[in-house]
């Protein structure tokens, strides 16, 4: 199937959802999955909200988890991206082989297997958060994103997903302003990086 005849579904939360430019003005009219549309000319439909969680937390109900099975269906593509504001928000990080929907690694398992059995039709593509500037300072157990990213890897090989690595790409500096101006969302270079590293990623499916 050519890319320009696909539709994907683009899971995430804010760095799916806006860009920031270099004033720190947040726009929702460009951001990655919009240009990964006008990369491949394809149809793109963004689920994206930002300061969500992959898991599910206690007063909330706008995790990935509870929102996933609200997408439309007949997308050829699911693309899941982030997971940062777990780490942020203190949701516990759980085993990696936990199925607990309250936990990191079970909420991003349930995710995982959720979308495979409801959207048999689609490719499932998972991508991580990229750094953050900052670790949070409110967590009693000291862990920091980069113990969520080690997780993260360790889940998605476990179902038989190879992620997208963008915790680990250069291109997505939290410490360059011309990647991140605040240090936790992408500038539109960045998001541009982003939608080309997808769209390459796609093209060789």
């Amino acid at each position: 199937m050519k890319p320009e005849n696909i539709t994907i579904n683009c899971l995430g939360a804010s760095n799916t959802q806006i860009l920031i430019d270099n004033e720190g003005i947040k726009t929702k009219e460009i951001n990655y999955p919009v240009l990964l549309g006008l990369r491949l000319r394809c149809k793109i439909r963004n689920y994206g909200i930002g300061g969500t969680n992959i898991a599910k937390q206690q007063g909330r109900e706008d995790s990935y988890l509870e929102r996933a099975p609200k997408m439309e269906h007949g997308a050829d593509i699911i693309i899941v991206q982030g997971g940062g504001n777990d780490c942020s928000h203190c949701i516990p990080l759980g085993d990696v082989d936990s199925t607990d929907p309250y936990t990191y690694c079970g909420g991003l398992r349930s995710l995982i297997r959720l979308i495979k059995n409801d959207f048999p039709e689609s490719k499932l593509i998972v991508s991580d958060s990229m750094r953050k500037k900052k670790d949070p300072d409110k967590r009693t157990d000291g862990l920091k994103h980069k113990d969520f990213h080690v997780a993260f890897v360790e889940v998605c090989r476990s179902e038989g997903i190879e992620p997208v690595n963008f915790h680990d790409d250069p291109a997505l500096d939290p410490f360059n302003p011309e990647s991140m101006p605040d240090g936790l969302h992408m500038s539109e270079k960045a998001c541009k990086h982003m939608a080309d590293v997808f769209a390459d990623y796609i093209r060789n499916l």
